[in-house]
């Protein structure tokens, strides 16, 4: 889980964990974002108590974002929206944050 200073939990999304390697990626809300102080956040792990995923990724998307989609393996919206796509023939490429589709040659339809 994500907790702030505080310990106070944070709502965040899991987009994709490596078992093997332990790579993570997660997108946190953070309720605040101070440009003039350090703003830190905390990630625990290792809790073998812990059997399921704890992301609340609806409570880090919330109604002010029209739609989220990640373009890794799935085109569905991680928003409050459901507006799930289909992939009509895009590739995995690199991106500057996880995956990215390629659309040479497709595109996505909803």
């Amino acid at each position: 889980i994500f907790t702030d200073t505080n310990g106070a939990a944070l709502n965040y999304e899991r987009e994709s964990y490596d078992n093997a390697s332990g790579e993570l990626l997660a997108w946190v809300r953070i309720p605040s974002l101070s440009p003039s102080i350090d703003n830190e956040i905390k990630l625990l792990y290792g809790n073998p108590e812990i059997s399921t995923d704890q992301s609340t990724p609806t409570a880090v998307w919330n109604s002010n974002y029209s739609g989220v989609w990640h373009f890794d393996n799935h085109v569905n919206d991680a928003s409050l929206n459901g507006l799930n796509g289909t992939n009509n023939g895009t590739t995995d490429t690199p991106g500057q944050i996880g995956q990215a589709r390629n659309y040479v040659g497709g595109y996505f339809s909803g």
